[in-house]
């Protein structure tokens, strides 16, 4: 018990501890940067006020078959385990471009509800490796963080973190993509998908308790 509560903690302060930068903007969503940043690891942070209830955001980033429809390069995601209602383990499959190896983040993931207008997921590396798939490289996910605050009655402000290292080799023009294009593609395909309003309830979502 006392290992993971410093396990969180040291996270909590990693969060707590970097420093963004605000270096572009793009059809209402604002990208960041880490100030601090170590060799090999990857920090980003992307905002945006979108229309919509956060429920309907929600319903979407736990509806895992159809995800890869929206969010850039994934190829699936997998729900290994359920731990409780609000807990799972998942693995998302990431194509990258040859020669690189294809990634895959193992994860422990969480909903939570910390207050009315507030949802967060979160998800940190999930240490069994027993889950990891052959022919991808596991990532070190440090912080990988979403934000669904409803502003306003129709208005979400949806804000996603992530630092982490994608380990392996990876050419420095695909990392760059990485950290200035695939949060705002992510971003854009968030909301394209709920604008369709083909917004399903999974089964994860359905299992939730607030």
């Amino acid at each position: 018990m006392v290992r993971i509560f410093l396990f969180f903690l040291s996270i909590n302060t990693l969060a707590a501890e970097l420093t963004w930068e605000k270096f572009h903007e793009f059809e209402g969503i604002s990208l960041y940067r880490a100030l601090e940043k170590k060799s090999g690891l990857i920090p980003f942070k992307a905002e945006a006020i979108f229309e919509g209830q956060k429920e309907d955001y929600l319903k979407i980033l736990l509806n895992h078959d159809e995800k890869n429809q929206w969010a850039p390069k994934l190829k699936s995601v997998v729900v290994h385990r359920r731990i409780d209602s609000n807990t799972y383990i998942f693995s998302e499959y990431y194509k990258t471009p040859w020669p690189a190896t294809d990634r895959e983040f193992l994860l422990r993931g969480y909903v939570e509800f910390p207050s009315e207008n507030l949802i967060i997921l979160r998800a940190e590396n999930e240490r069994d490796l027993s889950y990891a798939k052959e022919g991808h490289i596991v990532c070190d996910v440090k912080i990988l963080n979403l934000h669904l605050e409803q502003v306003e009655k129709q208005k979400t402000k949806i804000t996603f973190t992530f630092y982490g290292d994608m380990l392996g080799w990876m050419p420095n023009w695909l990392i760059n993509i990485i950290q200035k294009k695939w949060p705002l593609r992510f971003l854009q395909g968030l909301k394209k998908y709920h604008a369709i309003g083909n917004i399903r309830e999974s089964s994860e979502y359905l299992n939730l308790k607030s």
